[in-house]
């Protein structure tokens, strides 16, 4: 009897053990010392992440583009049908059939389809460059009739009418891509680009395409003519977001003199478009001070390329700059410390 209550309890004991066991494979159990590591080596990420606001390596430059790239084309019917509502393409709404348009767009998004098709149908009969229709019936093939090839032809048209227009070309990137991969994604682009020289949203995009192939240096060109097209333009918005784009090229292929200069064009149209801002939109502090925070951003982005570049005089009189108005902040401190090291000291207010 003591024999059999001997091997009960031991198996119980072996149950419990193995129970435990298993919980903390899982996660469970008593875990602080390992959680504590895990936060901490996430908290340094995310500061090492704020510090340069780059990734710091290729693979991760290309993730970001990819991921970024791919988050604005995966527009949907109901985004289309919500911007027309609250009167997004208000500018077009003098055409004798946007109001059918936005009526066909509306029947899609509530999952009319049939009466959604007919309408936009028409529209493009008589109208056949209307931008609504096609856009509508683009983002229908793709989503309801999970048809890339489909919705094809409908973004081709869109883009070769207006070959400046960012929204058409991300959709269309990105259905290209669903049919036939990057590879068709960069012919179809190259040729677009070769039509139209002087757009900077198709420059960008190819750029792009370029980028996610790890071919680097090869986008590097093209960003060049996408941010003078656009400062010969006036789109210094434009501009300033190819800028970025090239400077974190020139960062990833260690070509630091050109990663500066970059950052130095953007901080100047930056600062420009601030001044703009304050001019125009005196009563909008909200407006004001999202342009200073992008600026700050820019500068901080100067002083980590300044450090990378051994210009360590400029880059600590930036970072002085900065930490008198963020006092403390964790991302200005990082980088006064590796600019501090890496240069060997430094005096710091």
């Amino acid at each position: 009897m003591k024999a059999k209550l001997i091997i009960v309890c031991l198996g119980i004991l072996v149950l419990i053990f193995v129970y435990w066991g298993v919980k903390r494979l899982r996660g469970g159990g008593d875990s602080s010392s390992d959680s504590e590591l895990e936060i901490e080596a996430i908290d340094v990420k995310k500061t090492e992440r704020s510090v340069s606001g780059k990734s710091g390596n290729k693979e991760d430059l290309l993730d970001e583009k990819e991921s970024s790239l791919l988050s604005v084309n995966k527009k949907s019917l109901g985004e289309l049908n919500s911007n027309l509502e609250s009167g997004e393409n208000q500018n077009k709404s003098d055409s004798p059939f946007y109001k059918l348009a936005v009526e066909g767009v509306k029947l899609l998004s509530e999952g009319k389809f049939e009466l959604g098709i007919e309408k936009l149908n028409e529209v493009l009969q008589k109208d056949p460059n209307n931008e609504i229709a096609l856009e509508g019936l683009g983002l229908y093939y793709l989503e309801e009739g999970k048809s890339a090839e489909k919705a094809l032809p409908f973004f081709q048209k869109l883009v070769e009418n207006n070959p400046n227009n960012p929204v058409a070309i991300n959709e269309l990137t990105f259905v290209l891509e669903e049919s036939g991969g990057l590879e068709k994604v960069e012919s179809y682009l190259k040729e677009m680009v070769e039509k139209n020289p002087h757009s900077a949203n198709l420059l960008t995009s190819y750029a792009h395409t370029l980028t996610r192939q790890g071919r680097l240096e090869d986008a590097i060109p093209h960003l060049e003519n996408a941010a003078n097209t656009s400062i010969t333009g006036g789109d210094k918005e434009s501009a300033t977001y190819a800028m970025e784009d090239l400077a974190n090229l020139y960062l990833e292929t260690s070509n630091m003199p050109e990663a500066v200069k970059n950052f130095r064009r953007i901080m100047g149209l930056k600062q420009q478009m601030l001044q703009e801002t304050r001019q125009k939109n005196n009563d909008r502090a909200d407006l004001i001070n999202e342009k200073e925070d992008d600026l700050l951003s820019t500068r901080l982005d100067l002083a980590h390329a300044l450090i990378l570049d051994n210009n360590c005089d400029e880059a600590q009189t930036v970072l002085s700059e900065i930490d008198a108005r963020l006092r403390n902040d964790p991302g200005v401190n990082a980088l006064i410390k590796e600019s501090s090291e890496k240069c060997k000291g430094g005096n710091w207010p």
